[in-house]
């Protein structure tokens, strides 16, 4: 009867501890293949994304772009609430042949100002497209009798893409301003949804890239641009001067050659 327990003796202790080591090397060893191949895959579901971005937002600026009417204007971008100001300013060292930003003119149903020629006419306001920092802009109609004017409200966040309209006045002037005096958008809006970025942010770069013919005393009618869309993880990989998750070029075909203006915009933020 002694003899048969004796020989049932279940597992020890030491061999409990020596199975236990075995099992973590094997998982060890397991996790060691199986995290490259979940960092691989994460890589290219947002190399996948990113490049869906990209691609969705080149054929909605050639949408945007290809009946752009009047005049055109290449801007830098502001990127934060102190360079939120950048954006109307013209991008001198190109000669105005480059920036973040592109501004044109569009027509809209708003009327003009009875301090602009043609009262009562539907105005042809500027639009404003680019990825940067947009502060809130609330304010009133810059008129006689402070009639209050619809405004943009909302701040809109640095990496996405973003549409702003400006009201000229009779003196090539933005015809809103806030509290504060300095000319603002009337109206703005996101392209796209928020959830659209899937967390990631965008940098634009607009170059003209073809021109038609003209005399020296003519003006320069811009008949393309060329379009870098640039993709990144975040903001903050943006702002740091990370290399962007995917990066894409396009000619956008401007169908009505508008006018290329230089210098600084008539709205010039304090």
């Amino acid at each position: 009867m002694i003899r048969t327990l004796r020989e049932r003796r279940g597992t020890t202790l030491v061999e409990l501890v020596v199975c236990m080591l075995l099992l973590s090397i094997f998982l060890l060893a397991a996790t060691s293949l199986i995290r490259p191949c979940a960092e691989i895959f994460l890589r290219m579901q947002n190399l996948s994304r990113a490049q869906m971005i990209s691609d969705t937002m080149v054929d909605y600026l050639q949408g945007q772009l290809l009946h752009a009417q009047g005049t055109l204007r290449l801007c830098d971008t502001g990127y934060d609430e102190d360079s939120a100001g950048a954006v109307f300013q013209t991008a001198a060292a190109a000669n105005g042949s480059r920036g973040t930003a592109v501004e044109f003119q569009v027509s809209t149903n708003v009327d003009r100002d009875e301090n602009d020629v043609g009262r009562g006419d539907r105005a042809a306001a500027y639009k404003l497209i680019d990825g940067g920092y947009v502060p809130r802009t609330a304010g009133t109609r810059a008129a006689p009798g402070g009639v209050p004017a619809p405004v943009f409200e909302t701040p809109l966040a640095a990496g996405t893409l973003h549409e702003r309209y400006y009201m000229p006045g009779k003196n090539g002037e933005y015809l809103y301003k806030n509290d504060t005096g300095d000319y603002c958008a009337y109206a703005g809006t996101d392209a796209f949804p928020e959830g659209f970025y899937m967390g990631m942010a965008v940098r634009l770069e607009f170059t003209v890239y073809s021109w038609m013919p003209r005399k020296t005393t003519d003006p320069v009618r811009v008949t393309a641009l060329d379009v870098k869309v640039e993709v990144y993880a975040s903001e903050q990989d943006a702002e740091n001067g990370a290399a962007p998750l995917h990066s894409r070029r396009a000619i956008l075909d401007l169908a009505d050659a508008p006018r290329l203006v230089q210098g600084s915009s008539p709205a010039a933020a304090a």
